[in-house]
């Protein structure tokens, strides 16, 4: 009577099988999300305090900043939706 053989496999490690799909979708999400940052890290550091300082009165620079920053929050939405989406 013979044994049956037993061939042993190798555990597939899921960080090995991933597709380039996948890794290029992770690279778009990160630059996507790098963009959106760095434009909300610019208007947060250079725009709004130079609206400040330029501008003759502190409420029209508020007034700038109040309507450039509902853009941003949309842009944010979008971004999100987009990323969540990929």
């Amino acid at each position: 009577m013979s044994v049956p053989s037993v061939r042993a496999e190798r555990p597939v490690d899921a960080r090995t099988t991933s597709s380039v799909s996948t890794r290029g979708t992770s690279t778009a999400s990160i630059v996507i999300l790098s963009v959106w940052l760095g434009a909300v890290a610019y208007f947060i550091a250079v725009v709004a305090p130079a609206a400040f300082r330029v501008l003759p009165e502190r409420t029209l620079a508020g007034a700038l900043i109040g309507q450039t920053l509902p853009a941003i929050f949309i842009a944010g939405i979008v971004v999100g939706v987009l990323v969540a989406g990929l």
